[in-house]
């Protein structure tokens, strides 16, 4: 699952998966790359109001999520978005971010 922000970040992960498993000749990675977009601000204010959109629910339901984030600012993104794919059946989320700002309090550890 990718923000709608990271889409060159996760360019960059797939390319070093084909490289890392192309030596071996019956590896296929099952992966679907699922682009989304949460918005969370507000005339360059960030508040607690996050929408979501364009999750496909067919494709999360018992899967193992890999979210892949550009700048984690405050973390309220994240933890909305961590509780919309846990009610819809996600079997296990992790997170990659490029960017995590220190001089702001984040709410996801």
């Amino acid at each position: 699952m990718v923000l709608k922000g990271s889409c060159f970040i996760n360019d960059i992960l797939q390319q070093k998966l084909r490289q890392i498993y192309s030596f071996q000749d019956n590896y296929r990675p099952f992966v679907i790359t699922q682009y989304i977009k949460c918005q969370s601000y507000t005339n360059e204010k960030s508040n607690n109001n996050v929408e979501i959109q364009n999750i496909n629910d067919k494709h999360i339901k018992d899967k193992n999520i890999l979210v892949v984030e550009d700048i984690v600012d405050t973390g309220h993104t994240l933890l909305k978005l961590t509780d919309k794919l846990n009610e819809m059946g996600a079997k296990t989320i992790e997170y990659l971010s490029l960017i995590k700002k220190l001089d702001v309090p984040c709410a996801f550890q």
